[in-house]
């Protein structure tokens, strides 16, 4: 037992004043008198109840005395402390593997001045007798070693010497999850509330969870300056490039920026090989600009003309010192620089591809030229102009006949050629004679007839069959079901079946879109734009992403392979479409074939470090609180409550005794 107030035992004191009351209480004394038979009576009995009354006066006594000292007790607040669990000394240390832990100064990265700093730390615990854990937070944090004694500690130190020797691939060029990083922390801190959670990291916090030590590698002279993002804007038929820099660090920096373009106007025009812009800006500290280059008609209104940190660059037919400012309608590819001694060079140079289009060749046979045809690719022309140069060729038979190869895809409108391409999609509309597999019975002439959807396929997304009606339509005798897919139908006969192998790709629609409200409907441009979706889908959308952004992927085959040009590490995808992230910064290569075989164009996009990152100086977000179990004074069992109640016991008996003497 424990005294939490050992200065109520004076009240103690309260026993003495119960002895002044003993010795100042009146004692009976004893007189004669006349004896008379009364009196000698009452003596006999008085006699016989003395040893009785004495033994109550004692009781009496040590019940009050007790009483006395429960309640100097109860002043004292008297505690049972429990036997407290002794934990040993433990930590864990968390490295930020972020791209920003990359920056270079002293001869050496700020990941590297982590890991020394994380040998140093486990040195003191371990000398301690205690254990080690150490996380290595990137974007998805991981244990390397989980409560390690003194028996491993070789084995930690090799393995952290190891990811220093290999940083290209130990620290990330992505983002970290801080957060994440200390809820794998739970368990340790679960069993052992004392474990010390060590940050190894270069930014600060708003906030710092309980128990977590920040220990902040990054030095104030660093400095950083970055192109966070790169991109192209055509606009009045010619590129605009937009480049946005920023400097973060203590001092301005004067930034020389060269931008080379290759591949520039295929060949309209005689150009300098590459097409050069570019100049030397002013960039304060910790700020972020936007420099434009642009064609110089176009009028300056267009862009916020009070924005701030802002440099329109106008581009034309002239010449600007050593510079050929030349206008640009196409280029292949766009190489940018900066020329600066700054400690993180990660984000100094970027690439825009995507300047010159992959043709789409689409080739439209039909006997009578249907403006709802022709109006729609045209529509479909301008919807996909930022990922493919859509170029359509009518054949208008009898005066022209098509070609059977070369294009992506072949609508023929009443019309089947003796061989069918092999080469690329082929869409049957209205056919006079049946291909493989399907044989006609005749032409339906009827009412308005509603269609029934037989199947689910993705080139009916966002159709609704019940509202489109049909008034001429053929009907078939026999359908090789193990061939087609029966998507459609009106009175039990197949109306729109598809055909899908590897060596095939054919779409049959046994109706005249001049006798139906398709055309007329909406669903009629979604089922288009789903057969572009399916058949010919887009490798990759975009061409500028950031480490460790989802990117999705497809192709026109099984498979695609992704190729990183600096270092040629393939990856092939066979699971399509497929959502994919890369890792490393630069520029990455999409091959395929197309399922008939035939080779398509690569396509390239560029992967840059997170323009997060680039702010090498950044405040990190509040941090996740880990729950502790409490260790502290509160830990015991409150002994008031059983005392005050031993007193009041006592002071009843104390009651009950003077009752009964009083009797």
């Amino acid at each position: 037992m424990t005294l939490l107030l050992p200065i109520g035992l004076l009240g103690l004191i309260s026993l003495i004043i119960l002895l002044l009351i003993y010795i100042i209480k009146p004692n009976y004394q004893q007189k004669e008198v006349t004896s008379t038979y009364v009196w000698r009576l009452s003596l006999k009995l008085r006699k016989k109840r003395l040893p009785t009354s004495k033994l109550r006066n004692i009781l009496l006594i040590i019940c009050q005395v007790c009483a006395f000292v429960a309640g100097a007790f109860i002043l004292a607040q008297p505690i049972m402390p429990h036997e407290q669990t002794k934990y040993s000394s433990e930590a864990v240390i968390i490295i930020d593997a972020s791209a920003s832990m990359r920056t270079y100064s002293d001869g050496a990265t700020r990941f590297e001045k982590a890991i020394d700093y994380a040998k140093e730390c486990t040195d003191k615990v371990l000398n301690k007798g205690g254990e080690v854990s150490v996380i290595i937070s990137d974007s998805t944090p991981h244990f390397i070693a989980n409560r390690v004694g003194i028996v491993d500690r070789d084995e930690l130190f090799y393995q952290l010497d190891d990811m220093v020797s290999d940083i290209d691939n130990s620290c990330s060029y992505g983002v970290t999850d801080i957060n994440q990083a200390i809820s794998l922390c739970e368990d340790t801190v679960r069993r052992n509330p004392t474990t010390t959670i060590f940050l190894c990291t270069d930014s600060d916090y708003g906030y710092v969870a309980e128990g977590v030590e920040l220990v902040n590698v990054a030095k104030s002279s660093e400095f950083n300056v970055a192109i966070l993002d790169a991109y192209t804007i055509f606009e009045e038929g010619y590129y605009s490039f937009v480049v946005k820099l920023g400097c973060y660090g203590q001092v301005a920096q004067q930034v020389d920026l060269n931008i080379s373009i290759n591949g520039a106007n295929d060949g309209k025009q005689t150009l300098t090989t590459p097409v050069e812009y570019g100049g030397r800006y002013n960039i304060n500290e910790n700020s972020e600009y936007t420099i434009i280059f642009r064609n110089a008609n176009i009028e300056e209104s267009d862009y916020e003309k009070d924005a701030k940190n802002l440099y329109i660059e106008k581009v034309g037919n002239s010449v600007t010192g050593n510079r050929n400012l030349t206008c640009v309608v196409s280029y292949t590819d766009v190489h940018i620089e900066i020329d600066v001694d700054d400690n993180f060079a990660e984000d100094n140079s970027l690439a825009i591809y995507g300047g010159t289009k992959n043709q789409l060749k689409v080739q439209y046979t039909t006997n009578k030229r249907k403006v709802f045809i022709t109006g729609l690719l045209g529509v479909l022309r301008n919807q996909y102009s930022n990922r493919w140069d859509l170029r359509v060729k009518e054949v208008l038979l009898p005066k022209e006949q098509p070609e059977l190869s070369g294009y992506d895809l072949y609508i023929f409108e009443n019309y089947l050629p003796e061989t069918l391409p092999t080469d690329g999609v082929v869409y049957l509309l209205n056919p006079p004679t049946m291909p493989e597999g399907l044989t006609a019975s005749g032409t339906i002439n009827s009412q308005e007839m509603y269609i029934l959807q037989e199947a689910n396929h993705d080139i009916l997304k966002y159709t609704d069959s019940s509202k489109i009606f049909v008034r001429k339509y053929t009907r078939l005798a026999t359908c090789d079901e193990s061939l087609y897919k029966i998507l459609w139908s009106v009175d039990s006969s197949p109306l729109l079946l598809v055909r899908e192998s590897e060596d095939t790709q054919i779409i049959v629609s046994l109706f005249d879109i001049e006798y139906s409200n398709f055309v007329l409907r909406s669903d009629f441009f979604y089922f288009f734009d789903n057969i572009f979706d399916y058949f010919i889908p887009s490798t990759v959308i975009g061409n500028t992403f950031e480490v460790g952004e989802n990117i999705t992927v497809n192709a026109r085959g099984d498979t695609l392979t992704v190729t990183n040009n600096s270092d040629y590490e393939e990856q092939v995808i066979t699971q399509l479409p497929s959502s994919i992230s890369l890792n490393k910064p630069g520029t990455y290569r999409f091959s395929q074939s197309e399922y008939m075989g035939r080779m398509l164009p690569d396509e390239y996009v560029y992967v840059k470090v997170p323009a997060s990152e680039s702010n090498v100086f950044a405040i990190g977000e509040d941090m996740k609180e880990l729950y502790r179990e409490k260790i502290d004074e509160d830990n015991f069992d409150d002994l008031l409550v059983y005392i005050a109640a031993i007193m009041l016991f006592l002071m009843f008996a104390e009651w009950f005794l003077q009752a009964h003497d009083n009797a």
